[in-house]
C-alpha cells in the first residue's frame, strides 16, 4: 500500500531477493549503507530509469516515503 515507509519496503519487498548463492542482500555491506541512499538513487530517472518515486511526506516535514513504484520497469529485474 502506498505511500510506503522505506523500512516496510526493505522488510517486505527488498528482502525477498538474494544473491545467486542464496546469500541475502545486506545494504550495510554495499556502498549505500542505508536504505535512504539506495532509494534516492533508484528515484533518479537519468541513472536508474526512475523505478520508484521517493519524496517528502506531505504531512510530516523532513520524512520521506515511497509514493509510487514503476512495476513495468521491474518486470525484467534480475538481482
Amino acid at each position: 500500500m502506498l505511500p510506503m515507509e522505506p523500512s516496510d519496503f526493505l522488510k517486505h519487498h527488498f528482502s525477498m531477493y538474494s544473491l545467486q548463492d542464496s546469500t541475502p542482500i545486506d545494504l550495510r555491506k554495499t556502498s549505500f549503507k542505508k536504505i535512504g541512499k539506495f532509494l534516492e538513487q533508484m528515484s533518479i530517472p537519468k541513472k536508474s530509469d526512475g523505478v520508484i518515486y521517493y519524496s517528502e511526506h506531505k504531512d510530516i516535514k523532513g520524512h520521506k516515503v515511497i509514493t509510487r513504484i514503476e512495476r513495468d520497469s521491474l518486470a525484467d529485474f534480475v538481482p
